[in-house]
């Protein structure tokens, strides 16, 4: 009977020494894990902030080639006026 009761003790000591090392196990990959999704989506943050910023400087950039071309176009309006209108006096 005694030696029935130790064989129980050390199966419920087996059992709880594999139930915390899988509790131990599980909460280190979980970290592990989190550790690695945590810097694989900063650097998706990073990127995807990377390109909004070229988009917004390329979409200013092309309204800025066509507002230059705007002007220009009025400069070269007005100066071919101004020239009509200096020959016409003379």
């Amino acid at each position: 009977m005694l030696n029935k009761m130790k064989t129980k003790r050390t199966l419920a000591l087996q059992v709880i020494a594999t139930a915390v090392a899988f509790v131990a196990m599980g909460l280190l990959s979980l970290w592990f894990a989190s550790g690695i999704v945590r810097s694989h989506l900063a650097k998706i943050a990073e990127d995807t902030v990377i390109i909004a910023q070229e988009r917004l400087e390329s979409n200013l950039g092309a309204a800025e080639m066509m507002l230059d071309a705007f002007a220009e176009t009025l400069h070269i309006a007005v100066t071919n006026k101004r020239d009509n209108s200096v020959r016409g006096t003379i």
